[in-house]
């Protein structure tokens, strides 16, 4: 194993490094891999041995006595002065579903068990070997170790909070030349937002058969207050080695995650993160992160600030208001042709953008101004931090004294998961229980309607969310003034 893992092992840890032993196979395709890490003591190194055995015995007990008021360096566990002593354990994980796969590793559902019989449902993050191999030919793996250690610090540090997905643990396992990384995390069980809007079937080819409903207002701002909530607590933290505040870079609709059971709203995926005090700007010669979600600051090579993950955050929010994403780049691949995919994100963010009430009927004029303010280009125009974001969305839909709860949203996603089967089965109780069925799922449901210039648009395969050049619109546009303390100015019209 590297040098560098190792030294990953020992920084996340805290701890020595242990010898790492695993069983079973991992057959290619399969979800029955079972991995099993075992926490042992470190032995003596082949040197350190050597060196030993060279010591005569007269040698070592001169060296004993002279440090009889040491501890040792590992002392047994002691149940009656258990501080600062450690405790060796056996752990197994079983990696029971593939659960996402992205171009640095996989992440899996998995069991947590213990010795005494108990488990815990948990999501592995790994980064194979095959992957460290291919970036010592590229771009080096130091590049790869570096970002996973960094995400483990990251998720460590701010574990506990509730709208961040829970940090379990970091470690590696190797067998022979073949080494694996990874990162257990909380579970989240439920979905992302790209799941969320394919329960309404917010896609455009549902949009345009009628197919796909809204999600009501009062969620996508508890949705929005949330994720603010999050990014907040990321930007203000304060780091034990003294670096404050964290930008995400790579937010996504993937990376935002919900509970079902619970209504919980979680951030995801720190890879890319880093403190502000850590990031340098330009001179990499590629985009982090994914082109239609990507901000203009990262394309340019600017400054980034912590406005820069809300440019991207108001690109999630209009997604979900109307099944569109404003700054869709197709048949782009990042990775190639760096130049010709930037030059196509550079135009389409450079279109005058529609804001989403004047894209779909129905919408709140409210939420859509705060959305025109996120997707300002000059970060300067965008709110100040996600702290204030946060309380404007607060005021927005808490305003009255109540609004959405976690219990709400909860509630609210089980009936719009409602499927046929359900209906069946209250029809077979009885058409009191199967028309309460009907209208339940109606009262959750209300269809996406498109403005005539959006549907034409959309039906000749063009963005209905941007202005194209030149167009002359009767379509009132806005010019964005900010919310403050949830008084919304009524957007600027022209004709």
């Amino acid at each position: 194993m590297s040098d560098r893992v190792k030294e990953h092992h020992d920084t996340t840890t805290n701890q020595p490094p242990s010898q790492n032993d695993h069983s079973g196979s991992h057959p290619s395709g399969e979800q029955d891999f079972k991995l099993s890490i075992h926490v042992e003591e470190q032995e003596a190194s082949a040197e350190e041995e050597d060196e030993l055995s060279a010591m005569d015995e007269r040698t070592m007990l001169e060296s004993a006595s002279s440090k009889k008021s040491e501890p040792p360096a590992r002392p047994d566990f002691d149940l009656d002065n258990p501080v600062n002593r450690f405790i060796q354990s056996s752990i197994t994980y079983e990696l029971i579903d593939r659960i996402g796969q992205g171009g640095m590793g996989e992440v899996f559902k998995a069991l947590f068990h213990t010795n005494i019989g108990t488990s815990e449902t948990v999501a592995i993050k790994t980064v194979r070997s095959e992957i460290i191999k291919s970036f010592e030919k590229s771009r080096g793996a130091d590049f790869l170790i570096d970002s996973f250690e960094r995400e483990t610090t990251i998720l460590a540090e701010l574990n506990g909070h509730p709208n961040i997905v829970g940090f379990k643990g970091a470690d590696y396992i190797q067998k022979n030349e073949d080494t694996m990384l990874f990162l257990v995390m909380e579970y989240v069980n439920g979905f992302d937002l790209n799941g969320f809007r394919w329960l309404h079937r917010l896609h455009p080819e549902a949009i345009l058969k009628g197919q796909a409903f809204h999600i009501p207002s009062e969620f996508i701002g508890f949705i929005l207050f949330r994720v603010a909530n999050g990014l907040d607590y990321a930007n203000r933290f304060r780091f034990s080695n003294g670096r404050k505040g964290v930008v995400h870079l790579d937010l996504s609709p993937g990376n935002i995650l919900i509970n079902d059971t619970l209504g919980l709203v979680k951030l995801s995926d720190f890879g890319m993160a880093a403190s502000l005090d850590d990031i340098l700007v330009g001179g990499t010669g590629s985009m982090v992160g994914k082109p239609s979600y990507i901000s203009p600051e990262m394309v340019h090579g600017n400054k980034i600030t912590f406005t820069t993950d809300l440019y991207t955050l108001g690109i999630i929010i209009y997604e979900l208001m109307t099944g569109l994403n404003p700054n869709q780049i197709e048949g782009t691949d990042h990775t190639k042709g760096f130049k010709k995919v930037r030059d196509k994100v550079v135009r389409i963010q450079e279109r005058p953008l529609i804001p989403p009430h004047q894209v779909v009927r129905g919408i709140d004029e409210r939420l859509s101004e705060i959305v025109v303010n996120l997707m300002q280009l000059d970060p300067e125009g965008r709110y100040n931090s996600s702290m204030e974001l946060r309380e404007i969305v607060g005021e927005t839909i808490y305003g009255r004294g109540y609004g959405p709860t976690d219990g709400s949203f909860a509630t609210y996603i089980s009936k719009i998961r409602l499927s046929k089967y359900d209906f069946g089965r209250y029809k077979r109780l009885n058409d009191q229980l199967a028309q309460h069925y009907v209208d339940m799922v109606n009262a959750a449901r209300k269809p996406i309607r498109l403005f005539p210039d959006a549907r034409n648009k959309l039906l000749h395969g063009e963005n209905p969310c941007r202005v194209r050049w030149g167009e002359k619109r009767s379509a009132r546009l806005a010019s964005v003034g900010k919310i403050r303390g949830g008084q919304s100015d009524l957007l600027k019209k022209t004709d």
